[in-house]
């Protein structure tokens, strides 16, 4: 359960700091904004004024130069095919005749969109926005695989291969189980996934085929590849861990292992009961008697130990700091947005509710929690955006925000219902229940509008 826990604390970071990164694109000196007197949308410039006149019942951020819209105002999860795919200049690269997802601020899968049709049956493909290919609707449906070159594809809901993004060519055949695919992350062209019908897995290396494996190495079902190394299980019940040629370069001794990460794994001591230790790529044992193991944040090993306290250690193991969260809360996450700045703490008090907080590089808790959400990115911006008060309402944060700097300084005053992040010199904000706008770096208005109805 403990790694359950940590997993999805893993990933709820992992996508709100990933989406959030995703919209730091700012090639494209547009914003996308409403026209209260036509009822549509278009694209203004820095100064405020119309860069692509109002033409569109809704228009979406650019990203690498490429950018939704929407014809028709009608969701597109109800089944309509509304949207296209515009260039700078307003010309459709992709006609409005799709569902198109985000795929840029979807898990840190960059620079992609994925295109549906949904009528007696779903047809999937993506648009790749670099060189600008589109697979046409191949597939019944596709999915953005975090920070590599491919897609996951299947068509028929059960078996899934790889296409690149680029080309469409198809490097892994669709022989490998749904799920499989999916879950397992892709490092240097190597994956570990399970053929269908069969039992265990293989490792892969993508338009080459399985690796051969030592005897009496088997890959458990929920191995992945990362530096380089794979857990696998011996025939006694043991782990250790395997390189991407198949040798064995840490012999089976553990009774738990799991995935190395910033050249350290987390694994179970068979003289430990209920406790995990570190260890780094060697096989030593750098620490011992702990919880959870989330990665390297500040050069130090970001730990949780089983009585709830967190802090960082050293890589020789000496404990930098050792924190007890605060009442009725867990820690989440540390966030680390500059290389020399303090670390953004950040608590989980429910499954919606959080606090943040701040602390020094050296471990010293830097007064109490103050802000109860942080939305940021990094390195293209600087800035973060802040919260007082507020609640999660199953669609958005609700709260009073405002903008900070890396080291909690505000910059522009916590006053607005919403604030999205910079992009740019421009940054999308509610001022109220009623209207929305754009302010530049100073916290001056450029542009703003009365919400349409319904939203």
């Amino acid at each position: 359960m403990k790694k359950l826990t940590a997993l999805l604390c893993l990933v709820l970071a992992l996508v709100s700091l990933s989406a959030s990164m995703a919209d730091a694109d700012t090639e494209t000196p547009l914003w996308p904004a409403y026209d209260p007197v036509t009822g549509l949308w278009g694209y203004i410039t820095e100064d405020g004024a119309w860069g692509i006149e109002p033409q569109w019942e809704r228009a979406y951020h650019f990203h690498g130069g490429c950018a939704i819209v929407d014809t028709m105002d009608v969701p597109s999860w109800e089944g309509e095919s509304t949207q296209g795919i515009i260039d700078e200049t307003g010309a459709y690269l992709l006609e409005p005749e799709y569902s198109i997802d985000d795929a840029c601020c979807m898990y840190g899968a960059g620079e992609l969109y994925l295109v549906n049709r949904y009528d007696d049956e779903r047809e999937s493909g993506w648009f790749n926005i670099p060189n600008r290919y589109f697979s046409g609707l191949r597939w019944t449906e596709c999915y953005a695989t975090k920070d590599t070159p491919y897609i996951q594809i299947n068509n028929d809901y059960a078996v899934s291969g790889l296409a690149d993004r680029a080309t469409g060519e198809v490097v892994l055949p669709m022989e490998y189980t749904y799920s499989g695919l999916f879950d397992q992350g892709i490092e240097n062209d190597f994956i570990v996934v399970p053929r269908i019908n069969t039992d265990g897995c293989e490792l892969i290396e993508i338009g080459w085929g399985p690796v051969e494996l030592p005897e009496g190495v088997y890959l458990d079902y929920a191995v992945g590849v990362s530096d380089r190394l794979v857990v696998f299980r011996a025939e006694d019940g043991l782990y250790g861990y395997i390189n991407t040629e198949g040798e064995i370069v840490i012999p089976a001794q553990f009774d738990a292992a799991y995935d190395f990460r910033d050249g350290y794994a987390e694994v179970g001591l068979l003289e430990e009961v209920r406790t995990s230790s570190i260890i780094d790529r060697d096989g030593n044992v750098v620490i011992s008697g702990l919880d959870v193991y989330y990665g390297m944040v500040a050069d130090a090993l970001f730990v949780k130990w089983p009585d709830g306290t967190w802090g960082l250690v050293e890589t020789d193991g000496t404990i930098r700091c050792r924190h007890t969260p605060p009442e009725e809360a867990y820690i989440l996450w540390l966030h680390e947005f500059t290389q020399d700045g303090p670390l953004w703490v950040e608590y989980a008090l429910s499954d919606w509710e959080y606090t943040w907080g701040l602390m020094s590089r050296e471990g010293e808790l830097l007064g109490e929690p103050q802000w109860t959400q942080v939305f940021c990115r990094q390195p293209e911006e600087p800035w973060v955006t802040v919260c007082e008060g507020g609640f999660w309402d199953w669609a958005d944060y609700v709260g009073t925000w405002g903008y900070a700097d890396a080291y909690g300084n505000i910059v522009l005053p916590v006053r607005y219902a919403e604030a999205e992040l910079f992009r740019g010199a421009l940054a999308r904000v509610r001022f109220d229940a009623s209207t929305e706008g754009y302010i530049n770096r100073s916290g001056e208005v450029v542009y703003s509008w009365p919400m349409p109805e319904g939203r």
